[in-house]
């Protein structure tokens, strides 16, 4: 609930009940996804409202505050991942699948903290072509 998403769909606008975004890992290049729930009236003005928030994101990049955010919560939320067998399991999987290194886990958090603003803009600038995404809307039109 701290996403730049949440903050401009969910608290400023009230358009949604729930939005977020991630990258689903794959061995490639996986897809980006935002999902989101909102009533059948307010279908459009969301959409509308994801579309100019991603642009400008990806024109201006996260600033200070909301990359340290992130990453606060990445930090805070990793351990929850080694917290049960299954966890652990998967954590481990995805070192060898994707071929991460050995320490990776003493790392993470200075890997992390070593990520900057400019880093951020650049990756999505580069990955991120709204003209290219399908919206997928299931429910009442």
């Amino acid at each position: 609930m701290s996403s730049l998403l949440y903050s401009d769909l969910r608290e400023k606008t009230g358009l949604v009940y729930v939005v977020s975004s991630f990258f689903d890992l794959l061995a490639l290049r996986g897809p980006f996804i935002i999902a989101l729930q909102t009533k059948p009236t307010s279908k459009q003005s969301a959409i509308q409202a994801v579309e100019k928030t991603l642009q400008a994101f990806i024109q201006n990049g996260p600033t200070d505050a909301q990359l340290k955010t992130a990453k606060d919560s990445l930090i805070a939320h990793f351990p929850l991942a080694l917290s049960t067998n299954n966890g652990i399991l998967e954590v481990v999987s995805n070192m060898v699948f994707y071929h991460r290194p050995l320490d990776y886990l003493d790392t993470y958090r200075d890997r992390v903290q070593a990520v900057t603003v400019d880093q951020v803009k650049a990756a999505f600038q580069k990955n991120i072509h709204p003209n290219k995404m399908a919206i997928v809307a299931v429910g009442p039109s």
